[in-house]
Order: C-alpha cells, then sequence, then structure tokens
C-alpha cells in the first residue's frame, strides 16, 4: 500500500473505529505526518514508515521506522491535541513537544541515529 492510500485510510477511520472507542483521525495529525513522512525520506534517507493510529484512541497517529535497524526504532505521536511525542528504544532522551515542529523532530531524529 502506499503512504498515499495509507493515510486515505486513516482519514476515513469512522468515530468508534476501534470496538466502539476511538475518535476520527484529526485532520492536522494526517497533514502533519504526511508532511513529516515526505521530508524523512527525502532528508533522512529513511523508508517509508509505518504509519497507524495511536493507541491512545486519540484521534492521533504513530509513525515508526521499523526498517531503521540498526538505529533504535524511532517513533513519533502525533496526538488528536496537537501535542507530539518522539521516543526510541535506544536510551536517547524523548522529546515532547507543545505542537508540531518539523525542524525539531528532524533534529531529535538525526540525534538517535548515529
Amino acid at each position: 500500500m502506499t503512504l498515499a492510500a495509507r493515510f486515505d485510510e486513516l482519514a476515513a477511520l469512522p468515530h468508534g473505529w476501534h470496538d466502539g472507542d476511538g475518535r476520527p483521525i484529526a485532520p492536522g495529525c494526517i497533514a502533519d505526518a504526511r508532511d513529516l513522512a515526505t521530508h524523512i525520506a527525502d532528508a533522512l534517507g529513511f523508508s517509508a514508515p509505518d504509519i497507524g493510529p495511536s493507541a491512545d484512541l486519540d484521534g492521533g497517529l504513530v509513525i515508526e521506522w521499523p526498517d531503521s535497524a540498526p538505529y533504535p526504532y524511532p517513533s513519533v505521536h502525533l496526538a488528536g491535541d496537537g501535542t507530539v511525542r518522539c521516543a526510541s528504544l535506544g536510551g536517547v532522551a524523548d522529546l515532547d513537544l507543545l505542537s508540531y515542529d518539523r525542524a525539531a523532530i528532524v533534529a531529535w531524529l538525526r540525534s538517535v541515529l548515529p
């Protein structure tokens, strides 16, 4: 599935998509995730990420790069309220943002890479 098709699929999730729970994905999350996924592929050479709805069911998305091995599996959670959390398995400090900031996320990803 292409990234464009995946974003369309996620944008179409209805209220209650997860066993009666789960808010629809916020349009701002879709826009920010498209921007980030495209920029990261171009700037850092990462392959297409895995993108899915947030396990918090908050209308947000999680973007992960599992193929970044041997890197520490970075992920970015774009919450439905606009906040952002970046985390990895490698012990690198997490990054919490009050709003989407592509430059800060890219800087964090560069700090995760060896």
